[in-house]
């Protein structure tokens, strides 16, 4: 699956047929996906790991700097 940020709502239907007669539907699947939606939910998901890695790093930073000793030259 695939999504856009241009797209929108999506209905896919799928319907299998009977073994014993094929001419008759046995079962009947239905999706549904928000393109549109579920491409703003991804993009902001990368954007929120980032921030998070980009925290996690400055936090690291500030620890070593402040536990580690300077090397002497």
């Amino acid at each position: 699956m695939s999504v856009a940020p241009d797209c929108g709502i999506v209905v896919q239907a799928l319907l299998l047929p009977q073994r014993t007669n094929p001419g008759l539907v046995d079962r009947l699947q239905v999706g549904v996906v928000d393109q549109g939606g579920g491409y703003r939910l991804l993009v902001a998901t990368e954007q929120g790991l980032e921030q998070s890695d980009r925290e996690r790093r400055a936090r690291e930073l500030d620890k070593a700097a402040k536990t580690t000793k300077a090397p002497s030259l």
